[in-house]
């Protein structure tokens, strides 16, 4: 019914959301996750995500209960590094958020994370604020520390909330105080 309405382009429709709210919790299901096949329903909701931006929220909501594989994740990363393909900030922002959440390290995406953040004027804050949330999950320590480097050139509220998180780790002293405490 999910591939019908996807063909029908319908995905607004209450019909559609139920399916994606019932295929999360198959999904989610321990058990029921290894006898489901998802292939054909995943690979149509990453194509959406083209087609169909404003309903990145509820596709990726669905695309984090599932096992990506690499190629998967590899065609989602063409949508946030492809400025003609990602036309709503908020869409990238969803799409950082699923990246760091398979743990999906790329280093053709920690480079656009990196240059993204480096020139911040080119991009909306929310695209800035999910390149800072990737680089401080999948990056480096380094890569932490650039982000704390940067901190005050961050005026957004969503990017230094992110940054705070990305830059969690780091020692107090060395790099959050001097760095980060006096511009929040």
């Amino acid at each position: 019914f999910a591939l019908e309405l996807i063909k029908k382009k319908e995905t607004q429709d209450r019909g559609f959301r139920f399916c994606l709210g019932r295929l999360e919790k198959i999904a989610l299901c321990k058990e029921m996750k290894r006898s489901f096949d998802f292939s054909k329903i995943t690979d149509a909701i990453i194509k959406e995500l083209i087609h169909q931006p404003f309903s990145s929220d509820k596709l990726i909501r669905y695309l984090k209960c599932i096992n990506l594989t690499s190629k998967q994740l590899s065609r989602i990363l063409s949508i946030v590094t492809n400025e003609s393909k990602n036309i709503y900030s908020w869409q990238c922002y969803h799409i950082w958020q699923l990246f760091v959440f398979h743990n999906y390290i790329n280093p053709e995406l920690i480079n656009f994370a990196k240059t993204i953040i480096s020139t911040r004027t080119k991009y909306p804050p929310p695209n800035i604020a999910g390149a800072v949330l990737y680089l401080g999950s999948c990056g480096s320590m380094d890569d932490k520390i650039y982000i704390a480097k940067k901190f005050k050139t961050f005026k957004s509220y969503l990017i230094q909330r992110n940054a705070m998180i990305a830059t969690h780790e780091l020692k107090y002293k060395q790099y959050a105080k001097p760095l980060i405490k006096n511009y929040v």
